[in-house]
């Protein structure tokens, strides 16, 4: 597909939140959303007034690049308050939300993949990497989408993949595409430090009601309310870069975190269970 193709497609919104221990790291994200073959139309960084994980008052932010659109915003909705202001702020224009993280840094071509498979996929919900409740929890499932995104041997790390990363060993901040999916399809859930695209109107209404605990697991229970409102999850098949920021993705990571002793697998699964019995998806 021509990159002119790309230059017809909707608006795209970049849209992420930070917490104050992250907060020295968003130069670099900006600086990499900056680097991208296919701009965004806009950047908007949702920010909490207050944090249930910070007490005190927000800290300042380091000096962002003036294309960078800081909103206030009155409830901290936990990793969810990257997308779910917006949606309200988008919900009636036609353009496409891509929700973030703000500790992984992306690859030039990381909207133009997107951007591509939106041409394909209209409707869809399009990320770059995903899971399967029945794969993750042993759930007998009678109700599947096909066609089914299948991951690839290893994750990508073929002997073609492993003989060209050693042979650009020495390129610094190289990282060679691997293909994650043999095959593109639908999913479950879609994994958010990646980057989704996303409709501002996808999510049902309740998706504000976020049950306690199951805030901190933010990817199941958007993927949860996107299929209850029907827009399903579809993992992009297109060979693509992964980067390790070994250093700011471990810094008050969710996965590390509980609540009232409930750590970040049990609370996936308590997600899981709470919208399979209310809201009938995923059986």
């Amino acid at each position: 597909m021509e990159e002119s193709s790309i230059l017809k497609r909707k608006p795209i919104i970049v849209t992420l939140t930070s917490i104050p221990p992250r907060y020295e790291n968003l130069p670099r994200r900006f600086a990499a959303l900056e680097r991208q073959t296919v701009a965004p139309d806009l950047v908007e960084l949702y920010l909490p007034k207050s944090y249930r994980r910070f007490p005190g008052p927000r800290p300042a932010l380091p000096p962002l690049p003036d294309w960078v659109k800081v909103i206030d915003v009155e409830e901290d909705l936990g990793p969810a308050t990257k997308i779910l202001p917006a949606t309200s702020k988008w919900y009636s224009h036609d353009v496409d939300l891509l929700l973030c993280d703000d500790d992984r840094l992306q690859d030039r071509q990381w909207i133009s993949r997107l951007a591509r498979t939106r041409l394909e996929r209209p409707r869809d919900i399009i990320c770059e990497r995903a899971w399967n409740i029945d794969e993750r929890f042993g759930i007998a499932r009678k109700e599947l989408h096909h066609p089914r995104a299948r991951l690839a041997k290893d994750g990508g790390r073929s002997f073609w993949y492993r003989l060209v990363k050693r042979l650009t060993l020495k390129k610094l901040y190289h990282q060679v595409p691997r293909r994650i999916y043999d095959c593109p399809g639908y999913a479950d859930v879609f994994e958010g430090f990646l980057g989704v695209l996303v409709p501002p109107q996808a999510f049902h209404g309740d998706v504000w009601n976020i049950p306690d605990i199951v805030w901190t697991v933010d990817d199941v229970w958007l993927s949860g309310m996107a299929l209850v409102n029907g827009y399903r999850v579809w993992a992009n098949g297109i060979p693509r870069p992964v980067y390790h920021d070994g250093v700011c993705d471990k810094i008050a990571a969710l996965r590390d975190f509980s609540v009232s002793g409930v750590g970040r697998g049990d609370a996936d699964r308590l997600a899981v269970d709470f919208l399979r019995e209310k809201y009938g998806i995923w059986q």
